[in-house]
């Protein structure tokens, strides 16, 4: 009976140790000091943020307690990082910058066709022109919206906790 309660006793304390040896998963947050509004990262998602000078975009593998380890095998200490750059939430400018000039060319071309089968030689008219270069400025304008960039100081903070 002893060797029973012996031999129980061992396999409870390596099961134990087999837990606690685990590493810890913690997930990323971004969060806004004053008010509390945050966004999650956690392992598979993907990040962009300036690091000293450069700017680093890849997927989240391991997030530890002051670090962030990336796809491509860097590991980033946390309290370095100086911005973190989202596109979530901002599907209208990404899709805007790009299909408003594509919207102008089309509408230029379409008109350009109609001109020279309606008059028999292509013309491009002034009433024509000014819509699709809108369109095509439009575009253009949209394109420093695409991301929002959030700067880590006072305001914004990047912590972590376990998940």
């Amino acid at each position: 009976m002893p060797l029973k309660g012996i031999i129980s006793f061992i396999l409870l304390i390596f099961i134990n140790l087999f837990l606690i040896a685990q590493p810890q998963d913690f997930t990323l947050i971004l969060r806004k000091v004053p008010k509390g509004n945050r966004f999650l990262y956690q392992a598979n998602d993907h990040i962009m943020f300036q690091y000293h000078d450069s700017i680093h975009s890849d997927t989240i593998i391991h997030i530890s307690s002051e670090s962030v380890r990336l796809k491509s095998n860097k590991q980033y200490q946390l309290n370095e990082i100086t911005t973190i750059y989202r596109t979530d939430g901002r599907s209208f400018f990404i899709n805007g910058s790009t299909k408003f000039p594509i919207a102008g060319v089309i509408f230029l071309t379409l008109t350009t066709i109609n001109q020279a089968l309606s008059n028999g030689k292509p013309l491009v008219i002034r009433e024509h022109l000014i819509p699709s270069l809108a369109l095509g400025f439009i575009g253009i304008v949209m394109i420093p919206f695409r991301i929002k960039r959030y700067h880590l100081n006072k305001r914004w903070e990047l912590i972590t906790v376990p998940s």
